[in-house]
């Protein structure tokens, strides 16, 4: 039906065509568009792989465990609190395995396992395990009060609640 339309509509114009120059023409375009479509999917992959690392690694220089998703005395919006829910969004499970496995910033790796609690990821037992055992003291900000806390006294606690 397109093939005909088209040679009609070719043969109206005063252009002619075979129907060979017009398949290779068709099967041209269909496989341009589908490189192209091939293309950009992979580097939206990638994209979303970088923007992954890119919100672990602010997360790791702000390097403060927000519990609530206001802080300060003011009650603004907390940075963390703008990075976990980006991070839930985009991240994969195995991204935030990874991450709350081998990130070298205790606060990082917290939120990424915090994000696996979120979603009700079962987490695997050598990583809980290094988790209970890491008694490295962070930076942490709860409403208006800042403390330093063991990363394993924050494992079983929510993060970001309203209070």
């Amino acid at each position: 039906m397109c093939i005909k339309a088209y040679f009609s509509l070719c043969n109206v114009t005063g252009n002619s065509i075979s129907k060979k120059s017009y398949v290779m023409h068709a099967l041209k375009s269909t496989a341009f568009a589908f490189l192209l479509t091939s293309t950009i999917m992979v580097n939206c992959q990638e994209s979303k792989i970088d923007s992954v690392a890119i919100i672990v690694q602010q997360m790791a220089m702000h390097n403060i465990y927000e519990i609530s998703s206001s802080v300060g005395f003011t009650g603004k919006l907390s940075v963390q609190y703008q990075h976990f829910e980006r991070l839930l969004s985009i991240a994969s499970n195995d991204q935030l395995l990874q991450y709350a496995r081998s990130h070298m910033n205790p606060v990082a790796r917290l939120y990424c396992y915090q994000a696996l609690r979120k979603r009700k990821v079962s987490v695997p037992e050598d990583l809980a395990q290094q988790l209970k055992k890491d008694n490295t003291k962070v930076m942490t900000m709860m409403g208006c009060i800042a403390d330093r806390i063991p990363v394993n006294s924050l494992l079983d606690r929510d993060v970001f609640y309203s209070y």
